[in-house]
C-alpha cells in the first residue's frame, strides 16, 4: 500500500492555567460537619487561554444529568450526586454546579482536605489498598482514560474544586462517502503509551499528583465510537503519562503524550478497519489543553491490507494468542527448533522492534520473506524454510511480525531465512534472521579459563560442526562487521561456492558504501573494495555490551576481546586439552575440559569479495575495534595451525567472517 503522509489541518492549542494555592502535605487532619450540607462544584477555569476545549465545542461547563462522585476514606462511603436542574442546580454559566449531600463519611487522614470528588462517575473505580481494601484514601481511580477526567477537592468550606487531568485531541469527520465508520482507533507512529486501564490522581489545595498504573500494561491504542455525520465533533483523551508519581504545581503542565513522528486514525466499519488517515507531524497534548484537527474527511483515504497478507495466519488487526517469540526480549536473530515436530505449521510471532531495543515500527505496511537458504548446493524451494509471513497490529497498540512453518510430511526443513518490514513504499525499514537448525545450539565454557558460555556452532549453522567433517551446511552464515544481516553461506567449504537460496537473484555486491541512515535498507548486498562498508566507520556498532545491530539471538552477544577466554587458553594440559588442527576437514578445534569440543571451520570472503581459505585459519569477528584510530579495523580471534597461541589480529571490516556468540 502507497504509504501517503498527511497533514491535518492547522493544529491550535490552548493551555489551562491554574494560580498556585498552599500545599497541604502532612498537616493535622480537620473535623467537618457530617450533617446535611450544601456545597459547590466548580469547574475549571474559562479564560481565553484556559478552556477545556475551543470554539465553545465540547464539555465547557456542568450539565443537567452529569453524575460526580463524592468520597473520603473508605470505599463503603461513596456517595453520587446527579445535576437535575432542580435539587442540584447549575448557574447560568454552567461554571458552578450546587448541591446537597451528607458528609457522613470518614474523613480522608493525609492531609486537610478531607473529601474529594470526580467526574464522571462512569469512568470512576473503587481504590484498593494493599493495606485495606475498604479505601479510596485521598486518589480518585479511573478505569476509562479515553473521557474528560475531572478530578476535584474539597476546600474546607462550601465547595468541591475540579481540575481538569487529560488532554485532548478533536476531529470532524463525514463518513458517507466512506461506506460510514463504526468506531476509530488511534496509535501513535513511536508506539507512545496513551492511556492505562486504571489511572489514579490526587489533588490538594497546593499541587496535583499523578499515580498510574495498569494491570495489563500501558495502552498504546484508544479505541472508540465515531460520529462521522461531518457536523459532530469526536474527542479523543489521554490522561497524563509523562511519569509515576508526578507533581504538577499549580499553573505547570504535565505532558500527556508526544507524539514525536505523528499518529494514525483507523476507521473501522463492523469491527474491521476500511479507511485511515495519518501524520507525520510532530504533536504534543498537555494537561488541560486540546488539539482540533478540524474536518479531516478529506486527509481519508482507504485502507488496504498489505499485499503479503495473508488470511491463512492472522486478520488485522487480531488478538494474536501463537507463540511470543519476545517473551523473553528482542533480537534480530530468532531461533526455531527443526527437529520439534510440533513446529510444524505453528505459527510464531515476535514483537516489531528494531533489534536489541525497544524502538517500535510504528510505519510497517508489509511484512516479507526476502530470502530462503538450506546451506547447501539444493535448489531452494518456495516457502519451505518459512511457508507465510504477516504482520499484525496488535489491540495493545504493537505491531507484530507473524510467520507460518510449512507443513511437510518429514521433518522440517533445516535452513535459514530473513523477514523483512516495509513502509507504503516498498523500503524495508528492518529485517530478521531466523535460523532453523536441524538441533538447537547448546552452550558450554569448553574449559576456558575466563568460564564464559559460548554457543557450539557460528550463526546460522544447521547443526554442531565436527571435527571429522566438512559439511559445509554446518559452518554458518558471514557477516560483515557491524551489520545485523547475514550474508549467505557456502555450499563447499575447500572452494567457497556459494549456496543457493530463494529468490535466486536476491544477492548482490556493490562498490558503493552504505550510510548508517540506509543500512538497514540493503541486508542482501556485500559491499566490496572499501575498507569498510559504510561511508562512515562507526565503532558502536557492536560493542562491548550487546547493540541493536547485534545479529546474535536473545541472551547472546557477539564476544569482546579475549572474552572468551581464548587468549588464555594457549597450551594443551591434562585438564585442557588444548587446541587441534584439521586441516582435510578445514577446521580448527578446541578439546575442552571434561570432552567438550568447538570446532571453528576455515574461510572468510575478502572485502573484495573473494573467498580465502587463509592458510587454514579460522576468523570468528570480535565486537572490539582494533583502535580508536583505525575505526575500519576490527578485531578477529585468528586461530592458526603454524603457531603455538592463538591471535587476535586487526581486519577489515568489509570482510565477511563468521560470528560465534557468547552469553551476555
Amino acid at each position: 500500500m502507497k504509504n501517503v503522509i498527511y497533514y491535518f489541518a492547522a493544529i491550535t492549542v490552548a493551555v489551562l492555567a491554574f494560580s498556585c494555592q498552599k500545599s497541604i502535605e502532612n498537616e493535622a487532619p480537620v473535623e467537618h460537619n457530617q450533617k446535611v450540607q450544601t456545597f459547590k462544584a466548580i469547574f475549571p477555569s474559562d479564560k481565553p487561554d484556559s478552556k477545556v476545549s475551543l470554539d465553545v465545542l465540547g464539555k465547557t461547563g456542568w450539565e443537567i444529568g452529569d453524575v460526580i462522585t463524592i468520597h473520603g476514606k473508605k470505599t463503603s462511603e461513596i456517595k453520587t450526586v446527579t445535576l437535575d436542574g432542580v435539587t442540584n442546580t447549575i448557574s447560568a454559566d454552567g461554571k458552578t454546579a450546587t448541591f446537597s449531600v451528607a458528609l457522613d463519611m470518614t474523613a480522608d487522614d493525609y492531609g486537610t482536605d478531607g473529601f474529594y470528588a470526580a467526574y464522571p462517575h462512569s469512568a470512576f473505580t473503587e481504590y484498593d489498598s494493599v493495606n485495606d481494601e475498604n479505601r479510596t484514601r485521598y486518589f480518585n481511580s479511573f478505569n476509562n482514560t479515553n473521557h474528560l477526567l475531572l478530578s476535584g477537592v474539597y476546600n474546607g468550606s462550601d465547595a468541591f474544586v475540579f481540575y481538569n487531568v487529560t488532554g485532548a485531541l478533536s476531529f470532524v469527520v463525514d463518513g458517507s462517502s466512506f461506506g460510514g465508520f463504526d468506531e476509530y482507533i488511534i496509535v501513535g507512529k513511536n508506539n507512545e503509551t496513551i492511556g492505562f486501564d486504571h489511572f489514579n490522581t490526587r489533588v490538594a489545595t497546593g499541587n496535583i499528583s499523578f499515580y498510574h498504573y495498569s494491570s495489563t500494561g500501558p495502552k498504546k491504542t484508544v479505541r472508540g465510537d465515531v460520529e462521522d455525520d461531518g457536523t459532530s465533533v469526536n474527542y479523543v483523551f489521554f490522561p497524563v503519562t509523562e511519569a509515576n508519581d508526578t507533581d504538577d504545581v499549580l499553573g505547570k503542565r504535565a505532558k500527556c503524550v508526544d507524539f514525536t513522528n505523528g499518529f494514525i486514525i483507523y476507521f473501522l466499519k463492523g469491527g474491521s478497519i476500511t479507511h485511515m488517515a495519518s501524520t507525520s507531524a510532530s504533536v504534543s497534548i498537555e494537561r488541560q489543553s486540546l488539539t482540533n484537527l478540524g474536518d479531516i474527511t478529506s486527509h481519508i483515504k482507504a485502507y488496504t491490507p498489505p499485499a503479503t497478507h495473508n488470511s491463512s495466519i492472522k486478520p488485522v488487526p487480531s488478538d494474536v494468542s501463537d507463540e511470543n517469540l519476545s517473551n523473553t526480549g528482542s533480537a534480530n536473530c530468532y531461533i526455531i527448533d527443526g527437529s520439534d515436530a510440533a513446529n510444524k505449521n505453528k505459527i510464531f510471532k515476535f514483537k516489531a522492534v528494531k533489534g536489541n531495543s525497544s524502538t517500535v515500527l510504528s510505519t510497517i505496511e508489509s511484512a516479507v520473506l526476502i530470502w530462503e537458504t538450506y546451506n547447501n548446493a539444493t535448489d531452494v524451494t518456495a516457502n519451505s524454510v518459512i511457508a507465510a509471513v504477516d504482520y499484525d497490529l496488535q489491540e495493545g497498540g504493537d505491531p507484530y511480525i507473524v510467520f507460518k512453518m510449512p507443513n511437510p510430511e518429514t521433518p522440517l526443513q533445516a535452513g535459514n531465512a530473513l523477514i523483512a518490514a516495509k513502509d507504503g513504499t516498498g523500503k524495508i525499514i528492518w529485517s530478521w534472521h531466523i535460523w532453523i537448525p536441524k538441533s538447537l545450539p547448546t552452550a558450554d565454557t569448553y574449559g576456558f579459563s575466563a568460564s564464559i558460555t559460548m554457543l557450539d556452532r557460528n550463526i546460522g549453522a544447521l547443526d554442531a560442526p565436527t571435527a571429522g567433517s566438512a559439511e559445509a551446511q554446518n559452518a554458518g552464515l558471514f557477516y560483515q562487521w557491524g551489520r545485523k544481516d547475514p550474508l549467505r553461506a557456502v555450499s563447499s567449504i575447500a572452494d567457497g561456492t556459494l549456496a543457493k537460496t530463494y529468490p535466486t537473484g536476491i544477492w548482490t555486491s556493490s562498490s558503493t558504501q552504505l550510510t548508517a541512515a540506509n543500512m538497514h535498507e540493503s541486508p542482501c548486498v556485500f559491499i566490496k573494495g572499501s575498507e569498510d562498508w559504510i561511508a562512515v566507520s562507526d565503532k558502536t556498532l557492536w560493542a562491548e555490551t550487546k547493540t541493536i545491530n547485534d545479529p546474535c539471538p536473545i541472551g547472546y552477544k557477539v564476544p569482546k576481546r579475549n572474552e572468551t577466554g581464548f587468549f588464555d587458553y594457549l597450551t594443551p594440559s591434562a585438564s585442557n586439552p588444548g587446541w587441534s588442527v584439521n586441516d582435510s576437514n578445514y577446521n580448527f578445534t578446541i578439546n575442552g575440559a571434561e570432552g567438550a569440543v568447538a570446532v571453528f571451520p576455515y574461510g572468510h570472503f575478502s572485502r573484495g569479495g573473494s573467498y580465502d581459505l587463509s592458510d587454514g585459519r579460522a576468523w570468528i569477528w570480535t565486537a572490539t575495534n582494533k583502535s580508536d584510530s583505525e575505526m575500519t579495523l576490527a578485531r578477529t580471534m585468528v586461530l592458526p595451525s603454524a603457531v603455538d597461541k592463538l591471535d587476535c589480529s586487526g581486519q577489515k571490516k568489509a570482510n565477511g567472517v563468521y560470528v560465534r556468540c557468547v552469553a551476555e
